[in-house]
């Protein structure tokens, strides 16, 4: 029986992100994705011999969960009576970096709403309006105001 060390975490991004970016952070820290299903949430990786293990197995599953998604990472070695620590330092190494990407992509602002393409024509003078994107309103150039 091998040894398993798992925890879960929510994050508030969408599940498609949060399992793209599980998956750079498998490469970033040298694990080979063995099997990947975008379709149902799930990532196998492993890991070869080191001097603490005989190799790691990593599995993750993405689920969606309110307003956003569920991380839940599992680790074990296989042959080993004793895992010296190893599985719990995968899983939250593994977690600490899908922390930071996660929220670094959670702190981009959205991209602002596109310029309205229908022109309007000041009530006043009936020149053309200036959509001011900072305000959401239309502008009038030639009477210098907001109508």
């Amino acid at each position: 029986m091998p040894m398993v060390y798992s925890e879960n975490k929510n994050y508030h991004a969408a599940g498609n992100l949060v399992f793209k970016e599980a998956l750079n952070v498998l490469a970033a820290l040298g694990f080979k994705v063995e099997n990947c299903d975008e379709s149902n949430g799930t990532i196998e990786a492993k890991k070869g011999a080191s001097f603490r293990s005989w190799g790691e197995h990593i599995k993750i599953s993405v689920t969606p969960s309110d307003g956003g998604a569920q991380v839940h990472v599992e680790s074990h070695v296989k042959y080993q009576v004793v895992d010296y620590g190893k599985n719990k330092e995968n899983v939250q190494k593994i977690l600490t970096e899908l922390d930071s990407r996660v929220l670094s992509l959670a702190d981009v602002p959205p991209p602002p709403p596109p310029t309205p393409t229908l022109s309007q024509v000041c009530p006043i003078c009936g020149k053309a309006l200036v959509f001011v994107q900072q305000y959401g309103r239309w502008y009038c150039s030639n009477c210098r105001k907001y109508p």
